[in-house]
């Protein structure tokens, strides 16, 4: 980066060392292509890089705003569709880690950003990183890119939708951006053009203040029937691809020599939109051609926008002579990568990752191209047709293009009407020209930033809220817990554990931290222990939660308005005895808790709800010992976020999590161990051999077994919940375990009266259940059994017509279930329906829907 401009220079160290989102903007030639190319070498952040279009993407290296957040193309406002659909876009993993990790988003070509677009990519940031309250989800904005350029598109009837929210299209208008500021950098040095009149010629028709004098002076460069020397390349810059695509056509069709068809190799993931030229090159000696890219050879003979004519070609060789060099360039196919963005599994960076490639030669034909397509680009020599402007900023962008007035030529006289900016950009930009940002405020940002930093370090709030999830679900559900663990986990860390010199302050623990000590005894297995909960839960408040507000309070104190963090001596050293203290209460008063804790339970949704619980609390502990332990020797900006990242992609290993296999450890010696081992046994078996039950009696039935004691298979199949089939594949197993338990240990079971009993109808049960005004989870809840089951139950009562479709399912949601049986048949596979269809389809929904074209033989 070039050290004499200080406008790049402090736009540097605010995306490097501030959290400020930037607008980055300057005229044309003024190095902002520049500046994108040296943070995608030396990227400050984790970062992903995006622009408006295909080939604004490709052409910074990176992807589209639209297929990144995979937001739809309408318009975005609330309660649209698009709007209702960006709530509950669903991304794969790997999209969703690079969502959480991303710091730093880049958006090139910003001019051609609409406000809405804007709005899209802040609700689903939001949504993705759990921070609703904070706009864009706490992610960095970098915008680069020239307002007076080519201005964002929306169609009449998108802007009579659009008019009802925003004031005007531009980016700057969206909702996410109207209370946060922004530093706007202007880059004035201009690179591409040298001449000072011509320089401010361009300046006035940017800024729409095209005096008489520039503008007769201007359309000196219209040449009547102007015929290009054929030793000079020059190339037209038109309004339209049929304009553009006219001229070529017919200057390739003039040529008398033999055509040429090079064809690209495509292969993996490249789709039209994206091609950087024609998927078929046709060319022919003498054609003019513009190089697409930078030469990446030393000798740097081509760059992107460089005019020549094919001098010689072959099916194997093309020849391009340019006029500044004296041999013709032998060109060779260059390969194109459409990327997307990955975390790499060792380093936890945001890295890119081909998906897909174009191998071409890098030319197209190039007597005229689009002034869209010019953006960018650099011409000697230009045609400017430019009478059929139909958007703020054409004219501008076309006659920068050209490094040199006397290298540009109009094919007819340019009229005043057509030399037009919005004024909104007047304005907006006007604003910022007048409050440049300066390097006493980029220090303050640099300040405010570590300041902000430490307070997340040390707030707990977002663990505590997980924590406290857990504890009701425990206290309010009957769910068997044991834990092994002693008053090691509970009680006071003896002094010599933790030093009197590592706590923050001595004066934060002048009161005991514990009233209620844990017995020196293990917590009997059996329903949640309140007691125990309580106990665990005050610790965790007045150990971490109560200390670690009082420390934000001093460390607020601490702070100094013009001093770093990162430089003042005494915080880094209170900072540092705040790591060891927190670091060893978390181990204490939460994690050893949660590496010993054990649950069982047969509802499968308390056990998910759980689950889910576990893992946020695993992740939320994970990002906060990382946050913790990067303080320990010393705090800095850079280390502190590289720990954040790495912890919230790797935070698994540090918890686990509890599951079936950790679930309460059974006493293998008495009959409900006993018995809970063989369930185990069997059920694993079964699923091995592809048996997809839901589950093998539950656990209140093992306990009815235990207390009945059954002998024969009558008496088995007495208690409620067992039936024939029931008896008749597992009795025998489970007759034999209690008949040998009870001659172990000399249990006389009571004698069973039996009686035969009604066979219940479950599908009745369930659609009794139902017509109660009880919902399926609810209906699965109560009876034990999965959820699907009891839609296969309710399908039934579908084919009667006793029920409506439509009470379980959208429209939308029907219409493409049927579409799939229409092509597979009625009596289809429901497993060949759902690998079509996907997980958002579950087995019982099928089933509902296959009923409901049976009853009415639809398909």
């Amino acid at each position: 980066m070039e050290s004499t401009n200080q406008e790049l220079q402090l736009a540097n160290n605010f995306v490097r060392t501030t959290n400020h989102h930037i607008f980055l903007t300057g005229k044309a030639g003024t190095g902002k292509t520049t500046f994108l190319r040296g943070l995608k070498q030396n990227p400050p952040k984790r970062m992903v890089i995006t622009a408006p279009t295909g080939v604004a993407a490709i052409n910074a290296g990176g992807v589209t705003l639209h297929s990144f957040f995979q937001i739809p193309l309408s318009a975005f406002v609330p309660n649209s569709e698009a709007y209702n659909k960006a709530e509950t876009i669903w991304f794969n993993k790997r999209k969703l880690d690079i969502m959480t990790n991303m710091e730093l988003l880049v958006i090139d070509e910003i001019s051609m950003v609409r406000c809405d677009l804007l709005d899209a990519v802040d609700v689903i940031l939001r949504r993705i990183r759990k921070s609703s309250n904070i706009p864009f989800g706490g992610v960095q904005l970098l915008m680069i890119g020239d307002l007076y350029q080519l201005a964002p598109v929306s169609s009449q009837a998108e802007w009579n939708i659009l008019r009802m929210y925003y004031d005007t299209n531009y980016f700057f208008s969206c909702m996410a951006l109207r209370n946060l500021e922004v530093i706007s950098i202007e880059l004035k040095h201009i690179y591409r053009q040298s001449d000072s009149q011509f320089i401010e010629l361009l300046n006035q028709v940017r800024e729409n203040r095209l005096d008489r004098v520039n503008y007769e002076h201007l359309n000196t460069r219209y040449i009547p029937e102007f015929i290009p020397p054929a030793t000079e390349h020059y190339i037209t810059l038109t309004t339209h691809n049929s304009s553009a695509d006219r001229i070529n056509a017919l200057r390739l069709e003039r040529l008398a020599e033999s055509t040429y068809y090079f064809n690209a190799a495509i292969e993996g993931e490249y789709p039209q939109s994206l091609y950087p030229t024609a998927a078929t090159l046709q060319l022919k000696e003498g054609a003019q051609v513009m190089f697409i890219r930078n030469d990446t050879a030393n000798e740097r003979r081509y760059f992107n926008g460089k005019i020549g004519t094919i001098v010689s070609l072959n099916k194997e060789q093309i020849r391009v002579q340019c006029e500044d060099i004296p041999d013709a360039i032998d060109v060779q196919p260059i390969t194109w990568e459409n990327i997307e963005y990955t975390i790499d599994n060792n380093t936890k960076q945001i890295t890119e990752k081909i998906i897909g490639t174009f191998t071409q030669y890098p030319l197209r034909l190039a007597w005229a191209i689009t002034i869209h397509k010019s953006q960018g680009l650099t011409f000697e020599h230009a045609i400017i047709d430019a009478n059929a402007a139909f958007s703020p900023g054409q004219v501008y962008v076309a006659l920068s293009r050209c490094k040199s007035f006397e290298g540009l030529v109009l094919s007819s006289p340019l009229a005043t009407n057509l030399i037009h900016t919005d004024p909104t950009i007047t304005q907006f930009m006007g604003y910022i020209t007048h409050n440049p940002p300066d390097q006493k405020r980029l220090d303050q940002a640099q300040i405010i930033y570590q300041q902000r930093l430490l307070q997340e370090c040390w707030d707990f709030q977002a663990l505590w809220i997980n924590l406290k999830k857990l504890f009701n679900l425990l206290r309010s559900r009957q769910i068997e817990l044991t834990n092994q663990t002693t008053n090691k986990a509970n009680n006071k860390i003896p002094n010599n554990e933790i030093p009197n010199n590592e706590i923050p302050n001595n004066e934060i623990l002048n009161n005991e931290i514990l009233n209620n000590e844990i017995p020196n005894n293990e917590i009997p297995n059996k329903v949640t222990n309140i007691e125990y909960l309580n106990t665990i839960e005050q610790n965790a408040i007045t150990d971490i939660l109560e200390v670690s507000e009082y420390f934000k309070r001093q460390l607020q104190n601490l702070y100094k308005q013009d001093t770093l963090p990162e430089t003042d001596a005494y915080l880094q050293e209170r900072i540092r005895k705040a790591s060891n203290y927190f670091r060893a209460k978390l181990e204490q008063r939460i994690i050893s808790w949660l590496r010993e804790l054990k649950f069982g339970t047969d509802n499968v949704q308390l056990r998910q709800k759980l689950k889910q619980v576990l893992v946020d609390l695993q992740n939320n502990i994970a990002i906060k010992l990382a946050c913790i332990d990067s303080c320990r020797e010393r705090f800095s900006t850079p280390s502190y976020l590289n720990a954040i990242a790495t912890a919230s992609i790797d935070y698994k290993s540090q918890i686990p999590i509890p599951g079936e296999k950790d679930m309460a450890k059974i006493d293998p010696k008495d009959l409900f161990g006993l018995l809970h081992q063989w369930r185990s046994k069997i059920a694993q078996q079964e699923e091995q051999a592809g048996d997809n039950r839901y589950k093998i009696f539950t656990r209140s039935l093992l306990r009815q077994i235990v207390a009945r004691l059954p002998q024969t298979p009558e008496a088995l199949e007495s208690i409620n919940g067992i039936g024939k089939t029931t008896v008749k594949r597992y009795g025998a197993e489970i007759l034999q375990i209690i008949n040998k338990y009870c001659k172990t240990y000399s249990i006389k079971p009571k004698q069973v009266q039996t009686t035969s009993k009604p066979k219940e109808d479950t599908r009745l049960i369930s659609y009794q259940l139902y017509k109660q005004g009880k919902n399926i989870p609810e209906i699965a809840e109560q009876r034990g059994l999965k959820p699907t089951t009891i839609e296969v139950h309710l399908s039934h009562y579908i084919a009667l017509g006793k029920l409506s479709l439509s009470d379980f399912m959208s429209t939308e949601k029907q219409e493409k279930i049927i579409e799939i049986f229409s092509e597979e048949g009625i009596d289809s596979s429901l497993t060949i329906v759902k690998n079509r269809l996907g997980d958002d389809y579950s087995y019982g929904e099928l089933q509902m829907v296959q009923a409901y074209l049976k009853q009415r033989k639809i398909v």
